[in-house]
């Protein structure tokens, strides 16, 4: 399997950022990687990668800044079974692709209730 896209990682964060404001904060982070195949990410781990990574004060990390942490973890992803069943939990469809659709899917199954943009 080949590593998300930029788009495919653009999309994620758009679909997390339940609230529209074009930042994460630490639950929608949660949510987000959760998502992307990384696991139920203990809350300490999670509050500490958006303070490592925040440019503010308030908690909150924006896309680069999300980019940045997918990609660091995309590439601490040693196992390929690993990456096949986090692709495999977005490929819903099993079309060997991952739709805008497919994410909607998977944030509904986690609880979010993604808009239609």
């Amino acid at each position: 399997m080949a590593a998300l896209t930029d788009e495919q990682i653009r999309e994620a964060f758009n679909l997390f950022d339940a609230d529209g404001s074009g930042a994460i904060d630490a639950e929608e982070m949660a949510l987000a990687m959760k998502g992307l195949g990384f696991g139920d990410l203990p809350r300490d781990e999670v509050e500490r990668m958006i303070r490592t990574m925040s440019t503010d004060s308030k908690g909150l990390i924006g896309y680069s800044e999300f980019e940045r942490v997918v990609k660091s973890r995309m590439a601490k992803k040693d196992s390929p079974e690993e990456i096949l069943k986090a692709f495999q939990l977005f490929d819903l469809d099993k079309k060997g692709k991952i739709s805008f659709a497919n994410l909607k899917e998977v944030a509904k199954l986690l609880g979010e209730n993604p808009g239609d943009d």
